[in-house]
């Protein structure tokens, strides 16, 4: 007699338990189908079925920004290219970093090996994937900007020095991020 109503009746608790799981396994059962269905579609049924408004909205918020990482790239549920940016930019300062003290400062490296070490292991990283991505202007400025930063840094040059950034490409013996892209 455990699972009778008199029992739910007598143990509110027990009641209470029982629709949050129940809840929970509609929300599985929903997030299982999201990717079946138009999701405008499922919460406009949702709302005519009765979902209480503020389930139904931290349910939209969940599913609004949603992504995901496939083969190291990041990939988002309105095509986004921000957040895969952002991930390769932070994934290639940290290898600049784990770099510097054996490479980018080290005396007795030429600017040609460092540069071997930079396309290597700095540009594989910050371009990951790449040839896949259909950029906009602001997206490849952002990219070519911050790996003119890392160029600056591993040659030396201080802001002070005011040198074009023709001059940093022409020094690394390296292309923009843009005729990389193209």
């Amino acid at each position: 007699m455990g699972n009778s109503l008199s029992s739910i009746s007598v143990n509110p608790g027990l009641h209470l338990e029982r629709s949050i799981q129940l809840r929970y396994l509609a929300f599985t059962d929903l997030a299982k189908a999201f990717d079946l269905v138009s999701r405008s579609g499922l919460f406009t049924l949702l709302k005519k079925k009765g979902c209480p408004p503020k389930l139904l909205a931290i349910v939209e918020s969940f599913h609004k920004d949603m992504f995901s990482t496939y083969l190291g790239s990041t990939i988002t549920s309105n095509l986004s290219l921000e957040p895969e940016i952002n991930s390769r930019i932070a994934q290639t300062a940290e290898v600049m970093s784990k770099l510097h003290k054996t490479v980018w400062s080290n005396q007795n490296l030429t600017v040609n090996a460092k540069m071997q070490v930079f396309r290597a292991c700095v540009l594989s990283t910050l371009l990951y994937s790449g040839e896949t991505w259909t950029t906009y202007a602001a997206q490849e400025k952002r990219l070519n900007s911050f790996y003119l930063q890392c160029l600056i840094r591993i040659l030396g040059i201080r802001w002070q020095d005011k040198i074009p950034n023709t001059e940093v490409l022409q020094r690394a013996g390296l292309p923009t991020v843009f005729a990389i892209l193209s």
